[in-house]
C-alpha cells in the first residue's frame, strides 16, 4: 500500500482556519464585532489551543458575499471603479438598493444579474466628443476666458449690451417691415 495514502481512520482536515484579526479583516469589520457575531451565532470560532478564537475561511466568504455589499466592494468585486459602477446605475444597467443611512448596497441578485448583462455585449457605447477646435483659435481662446476670468462683471455687461442691442435692432427691423407692408385700402 502506498505511503502517502492517507490512513481511513483518521480524519483529514483541510479547512482553512485563520485568527479573529484575520476574519475581521476580512470581513471588514471591527474584532469586536467579530466577538459579538460569534456569542451571536452568527459565526462559529473554534479554540485549538484553549485560548485564542480561529474561524473558517469558507465560512467567512459565506457571511461575506450573502451581506450586500457596498459600492467600493462591488466595484472592487465587478473589477471597475466606483464612479463607473454609478454610471451603471444612472443608466439603468445595475440597480442598487439603499442602506439606512442611505448608501448605495448591491446584492448578490443585482450583481449575478449585471454581470450575464456584461457577458452579452458591450455596456456602454462610446459618444463622439465634440471636435478640437482649430489649432489658429486656441489662443484666441485662451486669451478670452483668460479675460474673462479677470473681469467677470465687465463680460457680463457686455453680454447684456450685445443682446439688447439685437433685440433693439430686430425691433426696429420689425417696425420697418410693417410700415413698408402696409398697403392702402
Amino acid at each position: 500500500m502506498p505511503k502517502n495514502l492517507p490512513d481511513n481512520n483518521t480524519a483529514i482536515v483541510t479547512e482553512k482556519l485563520v485568527p479573529i484579526s484575520k476574519a475581521a479583516k476580512t470581513l471588514g469589520v471591527s474584532i469586536d464585532t467579530i466577538r459579538r457575531w460569534d456569542r451571536q451565532g452568527k459565526l462559529h470560532s473554534t479554540r485549538p489551543d484553549g485560548k485564542n478564537r480561529v474561524f473558517s475561511v469558507v465560512e467567512l466568504e459565506r457571511i461575506k458575499y450573502s451581506e450586500p455589499l457596498k459600492i467600493r466592494d462591488a466595484a472592487q468585486l465587478l473589477k471597475v471603479s466606483p464612479y463607473t459602477l454609478r454610471r451603471y446605475e444612472r443608466k439603468g444597467l445595475i440597480i442598487p438598493g439603499r442602506d439606512h443611512r442611505g448608501e448605495r448596497i448591491y446584492t448578490k441578485n443585482a450583481l449575478e444579474k449585471f454581470i450575464d448583462l456584461k457577458k452579452s455585449g458591450p455596456i456602454l457605447k462610446k459618444t463622439p466628443s465634440a471636435p478640437a477646435p482649430k489649432a489658429y483659435l486656441k489662443p484666441i481662446i485662451r486669451k478670452t476666458s483668460k479675460r474673462i476670468d479677470k473681469h467677470p462683471k465687465s463680460y457680463m455687461l457686455l453680454n447684456t449690451l450685445t443682446i439688447l442691442f439685437i433685440l433693439i435692432t430686430s425691433l426696429i427691423l420689425l417696425r420697418s417691415s410693417l410700415v413698408f407692408t402696409k398697403t392702402p385700402f
